[in-house]
């Protein structure tokens, strides 16, 4: 968490932010930039405030603002392009923040225990699953098909895109830091996924994706059940438990249409959940939520910075 001294020193850089031109003056005292703390009380479900304000003489027009009820400052929309662009910037930090402590004993000891489930798997069942399939492949036919599609990167990565624009066009701050969150949990699985068949390079039950070749393991698997258990940690069962039943019928079909054996779903599912579960735990509970905003304040229509700490 962030202190406040630490904070505090920040305000000389939001200084740097301010329009070329602008006098660093305050509106009621010459010479020096008007610097505030607020909190913001909200309910117990969602994380209270701390904004540090930077105020500059510029005035903004009504049109630009948003009307400020408690605190006295209205807050400025941020544009799509404005806000994907700083999210941009700051992803592989990001990211490199939410691998590194993924590398501890509680993680290494999950995933050592659902990769042995998945070698005994491998030695007693994977053949007779094999053997199953290729006598009564695709029992679900076209509906095994559609799920599927579910966990390909081309539609799941187009929908994580969507919830993050809506997020920002209709300031649903608890959206908008599950879609980040989902992002970098996202982009872990994804390569841990990767490396891992890279690694294995085990064979396919069918030669019809990747010359029957990387099969361990399952990145459909892996990318579903990921998504749903980041939606676990933020909304609960409400939105969870089908998430993880959506999840369970993707990793179906990759057996059905004969793409994986059963220990390439299994450790799939183990590696998704163990990864969504930490990195979104990391960022709930573990990390302050920063956000650079502008602002503009309700009585005097003076132009600022608002630096915000959620926690």
């Amino acid at each position: 968490m962030l202190s406040i001294r630490s904070t505090m020193a920040l305000i000389p850089l939001l200084g740097l932010l301010c329009q070329p031109g602008c006098q660093m003056a305050s509106p009621r005292t010459s010479g020096v930039p008007s610097a505030a703390l607020h909190t913001e009380r909200r309910p117990e479900a969602t994380p209270a405030i701390v904004r540090v304000v930077l105020q500059t003489p510029r005035a903004v027009t009504a049109e630009q603002t948003v009307a400020a009820e408690e605190t006295g400052y209205a807050m400025l929309e941020p544009s799509l392009r404005m806000t994907a662009q700083q999210d941009l910037c700051a992803f592989l930090p990001r990211l490199r923040a939410d691998a590194g402590p993924l590398l501890n004993r509680h993680t290494a000891v999950a995933l050592g225990t659902a990769l042995g489930a998945s070698l005994l798997v491998r030695e007693t069942l994977d053949d007779p699953v094999r053997n199953n399939t290729q006598r009564h492949a695709e029992r679900w036919n076209q509906t095994s098909e559609a799920l599927g599609l579910l966990g390909d990167v081309q539609v799941q990565v187009p929908v994580m895109l969507g919830l993050y624009s809506y997020s920002v066009q209709s300031q649903d701050e608890e959206l908008y830091r599950f879609s980040k969150t989902l992002f970098s949990a996202y982009t872990v699985t994804g390569l841990s996924t990767l490396t891992v068949k890279a690694i294995a390079n085990t064979d396919r039950p069918s030669d019809a994706w990747n010359g029957g070749q990387f099969g361990f393991p399952s990145f459909h698997a892996a990318s579903a059940t990921c998504i749903a258990a980041v939606a676990d940690e933020y909304y609960g069962p409400r939105i969870g438990i089908p998430a993880y039943a959506l999840a369970g019928l993707v990793s179906w079909t990759r057996i059905d249409q004969r793409d994986h054996d059963l220990s390439d779903v299994v450790f799939g599912t183990a590696l998704g959940y163990v990864l969504g579960k930490s990195v979104a735990r990391l960022e709930r509970f573990d990390r302050p939520n920063l956000r650079l905003r502008s602002l503009v304040d309700a009585n005097n229509g003076t132009h600022g910075v608002a630096l915000e700490v959620a926690y």
